[in-house]
């Protein structure tokens, strides 16, 4: 057992803060997307209980959803159930830092082979779609469920125990670089064919960050990406979306005017926000024109409300958050601790700085959220259940100040 110290304080509030800021940001943000999804929901629910109705949802369906938001609050749909995902993302945060990592060692087959399997069943009845990829289960008592957001933390758990196990191995082909293959394909092989290749590529770095920093070939990491690479061209192109959307990014005069309409929405938002912002739900984009502006597009948002100095402040806290995680990952008590630590703070950092170069034109749309940040259950509440870890592997070390006070101790100075 190890001592328990004080978790890291610093990083605790920034994750607060940007929880809180997000929430402040969904509430102008999302106003337009939750009527226009209320409004759209009230039409179907009356005219399915109306059937009789000629032209219902044209026009009686109508008149009775205008009452009903007449006399409901239908702006905060979205609002209200990030307050529930920051609630439940607490919670799990919380039993994250309180239970000893011992524990979560020990779980890590269970919670590999359950991550798996739940991205399977994605396949069966119990999946549904969204948009263009089928990445969501349908599971009674929850709206829905994105098992991919699990699988990154179940990944990260296993190969902390797995390389922990293969210091000596580990840079051998055979008993280090095929393995770790194998393992990472086991994950990113059922999200492929969901389709979601914006997980793929975040599971993958995940992978990659945590095998290099375990003392893994860099050799064998550089001709692995290539293969990696050069076979998955085919299966990427082989999607009619995802070939538009290369062609919005890299070839925009060729592209079609639907297939590149989000991509020029998210810039001119954030053009329009210069150094100041526009002010506080004065924003354009978030009147329907900028689709997912409250998910995966709410750095265009932020960016056109808040302006570049202010983005340039939310970057910093990121930053922080980064340096943060490594310096607990350095000052972890053991192998697996460690490796957790760096898995955790890649993944927040990795999936952030994707999320920023998609909004900003500088990579083809992927569809993952921006952390802490993004409208999402699932997504929310993995970030958060991954900072109660950081927080557990932080109270494992002593404070910096505290480790400095006991050498000069040792040294007599205080004698």
């Amino acid at each position: 057992m190890f001592q328990r110290y004080s978790p890291d304080i610093g990083l605790l509030l920034s994750v607060l803060f940007l929880v809180a800021f997000g929430l402040f940001m969904l509430s102008s943000l999302s106003v337009y997307n939750s009527y226009s999804k209320v409004f759209a929901q009230q039409v179907v629910d009356y005219c399915d209980a109306h059937e009789e109705i000629p032209n219902c949802q044209q026009e009686e369906g109508r008149r009775y959803a205008e009452g009903y938001c007449q006399e409901n609050n239908c702006n905060n749909l979205y609002f209200e159930r990030q307050v529930v995902n920051v609630f439940i993302g607490l919670l799990l945060g919380f039993l994250a830092f309180i239970i000893p990592m011992g524990v979560w060692r020990t779980l890590a087959p269970v919670f590999f082979v359950a991550a798996f399997l739940l991205l399977c069943l994605v396949f069966t009845s119990l999946g549904t779609g969204y948009g263009t990829s089928k990445s969501w289960l349908n599971i009674p008592l929850f709206r829905s469920v994105q098992p991919v957001e699990a699988a990154k933390l179940a990944m990260i758990f296993y190969f902390a125990i797995w390389m922990s196990k293969k210091q000596n191995t580990i840079q051998t082909f055979q008993g280090g670089f095929l393995p770790f293959v194998i393992l990472v394909s086991v994950m990113i092989i059922p999200v492929a064919f969901q389709p979601d290749f914006g997980s793929v590529l975040v599971l993958g770095i995940i992978g990659v960050t945590m095998f290099f920093v375990a003392g893994g070939n860099i050799w064998h990491i550089i001709g692995g990406s290539i293969v990696a690479t050069m076979l998955s061209w085919p299966i990427v192109f082989s999607h009619a979306y995802i070939r538009a959307r290369f062609f919005a990014l890299f070839m925009s005069d060729l592209a079609l005017q639907d297939d590149k309409y989000q991509l020029d929405q998210s810039l001119m938002g954030i053009g329009s926000g210069g150094f100041f912002g526009v002010g506080l739900g004065n924003s354009t984009q978030r009147s329907g024109w900028l689709p997912e502006i409250q998910g995966d597009f709410i750095f265009s948002g932020i960016a056109e409300e808040m302006g570049f100095f202010r983005i340039l402040l939310l970057l910093l806290v990121f930053i922080y958050i980064a340096l943060k995680g490594f310096q607990i990952a350095k000052n972890a008590p053991d192998r697996f601790s460690f490796l957790v630590a760096v898995g955790v703070t890649s993944w927040i950092i990795f999936q952030a700085i994707i999320n920023i170069l998609v909004t900003l034109g500088l990579f083809p749309l992927t569809g993952i959220t921006f952390p802490f940040l993004s409208y999402g259950g699932s997504s929310l509440v993995m970030f958060l259940f991954g900072i109660g870890l950081l927080l557990n592997i932080s109270s494992l070390s002593p404070p910096v100040v505290s480790r400095e006070t006991t050498k000069l101790k040792g040294k007599g100075v205080y004698a």
